[in-house]
């Protein structure tokens, strides 16, 4: 895995790898990470990339971190407080 760079967000880091066959784009949002396999077939370069990354594929990523957060928040709220 080879990293090709960073796309510039205002709620998460972006990052893009060159995989043999994929690029992979990865979205960091504190303790959580979202990862995207695009084949190179389809997909050539972090410009296309930045492209295909749309207000609504924004929505979607952000909506899955939410959820992401809401189930972690509600697995660490069982753990019994520290006497």
């Amino acid at each position: 895995m080879r990293l090709i760079g960073t796309l510039p967000h205002a709620e998460y880091r972006i990052v893009v790898y060159d995989l043999e066959n994929h690029l992979y784009v990865e979205f960091e949002a504190g303790p959580m990470k979202q990862g995207y396999k695009w084949p190179k077939s389809k997909v050539q370069g972090i410009e296309q990339v930045a492209a295909l990354l749309d207000d609504p594929f924004h929505a979607d990523v952000r909506a899955r971190f939410d959820g992401m957060y809401g189930s972690m928040k509600e697995r660490l709220d069982k753990i019994p407080p520290k006497s």
